[in-house]
């Protein structure tokens, strides 16, 4: 091996921020077309095609570029009133209020009101920054396999959702 490619290598594991970048980088170049999410496409497509019996307020948790957007909001759910976009990465905002601008906008031309904002920071931080939210929907696509603690993510997922009927 060589050792530009194992000081590479070294870098990287060693600063989460070049992680990151390199992370937000390659999801641009490779996008949909990265194995994981092409696998996961079937699945995807299913959970998606049930988004109109979405409704009240939805926390997206690791929203990325924000491709799903589009599905959990606006003419594909129209009784989805307000959708928080978790993102931790700051790579990704860019794109990510791009595609909460362009959510925003298709959902007025569609005649409908819905809220959307981003919270750069963690999933944890959120629960911390704001205790008392609950959520009618949480939504994470290709995330858990990216947290620190899974079983801490489910907790604080659990204690942001609203309870049944509620």
């Amino acid at each position: 091996m060589s050792t530009a490619l194992v000081a590479s290598v070294a870098y990287l594991a060693a600063s989460k921020r070049m992680r990151e970048r390199f992370f937000a980088f390659w999801w641009a170049v490779l996008g949909g077309r990265a194995p994981v999410y092409v696998l996961a496409q079937p699945v995807r497509a299913s959970v998606l095609a049930k988004s109109g019996r979405l409704s009240g307020r939805l926390l997206e948790v690791g929203s990325g570029d924000g491709a799903q957007l589009e599905h959990l909001c606006g003419a594909a759910a129209p009784l989805v009133r307000e959708v928080v976009c978790i993102e931790p990465n700051k790579d990704f905002h860019p794109p990510l209020l791009r595609a909460m601008a362009s959510a925003r906008w298709h959902a007025a031309v569609a005649g409908i009101d819905v809220r959307l904002r981003l919270f750069p920071g963690t999933l944890h931080e959120f629960v911390e920054a704001e205790p008392t939210s609950r959520f009618d929907i949480i939504a994470t696509w290709l995330v858990l396999c990216s947290v620190p603690d899974v079983d801490e993510a489910v907790a604080d997922c659990a204690r942001l959702l609203a309870s049944p009927g509620g």
